[in-house]
């Protein structure tokens, strides 16, 4: 896709197809395709770290975000703060992916119903530890 001509890179077929391939791909996105939620989505489905590199309105968008750490746990860390601040959303985080209770705050992770949901999470998955 870098060395596409620029109508191709403005496609959104194209850009949808590219990111499923790599999520990386985004950086070679034009017509601002790079900040399409629904090619964000797509992308944050393939690898939720890419999440790091979006715009800010993304990283604060629940349904990215929480697709983001369902995909890779760690994704949370590039979350928007209001999100990490908000239980419920902290909740349904680490429901998704345990390995996102370690990118919570030190409040959350003394948080019961956090830590029960994070339980409940492994034992639905059937993970050995947490």
């Amino acid at each position: 896709l870098r060395h596409a001509p620029m109508d191709l890179r403005a496609d959104r077929e194209v850009a949808m197809a590219a990111v499923r391939q790599n999520a990386r791909a985004l950086k070679h996105l034009a017509g601002g395709l790079d900040a399409d939620r629904g090619v964000l989505l797509e992308a944050v489905k393939q690898r939720g770290e890419v999440l790091a590199e979006f715009p800010a309105h993304a990283r604060a968008d629940r349904e990215i975000v929480l697709e983001a750490v369902r995909q890779d746990g760690r994704a949370l860390r590039h979350a928007d703060d209001q999100l990490l601040g908000d239980h419920g959303f902290v909740q349904e985080a680490v429901g998704r992916h345990e390995g996102a209770f370690w990118h919570t705050s030190d409040i959350f992770r003394r948080d019961r119903q956090v830590c029960a949901k994070v339980v409940l999470g492994c034992r639905e998955r059937g993970a050995s530890t947490v």
